[in-house]
């Protein structure tokens, strides 16, 4: 079963005619539209121009940070974030990274980052450690994990591998 679900609209506000290109269908107000398109991740070449002339770790005033998938240096920034983390969720209990919403074990390769505070607008946050409070923000988990999780505003497991205070680093 797929997880990509085509559009669905309902009959009385749109009805649609077939224009025979690639599921193509034009609208009865003669807009055009993709009809069940496969929605694929981007790359760093179709990331928008604005993000080009912005440095690769963004600051808010506020103290959050956001890597800048615009640039090589910004990609290479969330990766090493996402090594990080994934150390930091090493317990040695069970000789293993576990994730951070399931507490299975979880592999480098299979790991995605997971905001604990969701990512809305406003509110994106990609530090590892909070400065003000001194504990750690943030995890990585698995992909269908993260999917389940959303961008919901739940506790994550941060690991046995940190300490409390990281103010001497």
């Amino acid at each position: 079963m797929s997880l990509l679900k085509p559009f669905r609209f309902s009959p009385l506000r749109l009805r649609r005619e077939r224009t025979g290109a690639l599921g193509k269908q034009k609208s009865t107000t003669g807009k055009s539209f993709l009809f069940g398109a496969v929605r694929k991740g981007r790359s760093s070449s179709q990331i928008g121009k604005h993000w080009q002339n912005k440095p690769a770790v963004i600051v808010y005033r506020d103290g959050r940070e956001r890597c800048n998938p615009g640039t090589p240096e910004g990609c290479a920034e969330y990766a090493w974030r996402k090594i990080l983390l994934w150390v930091r969720q090493y317990c040695p209990d069970v000789d293993a990274s576990l994730c951070c919403v399931c507490r299975l074990p979880i592999t480098l390769k299979a790991c995605t980052f997971e905001h604990e505070a969701g990512r809305g607008g406003g509110k994106i946050d990609e530090r590892l450690w909070n400065p003000e409070t001194h504990k750690p923000i943030n995890g990585v988990s698995h992909l269908w994990c993260n999917l389940n999780r959303g961008s919901s505003r739940s506790p994550i497991f941060h690991g046995c591998n940190y300490s409390f205070d990281v103010r001497g680093f």
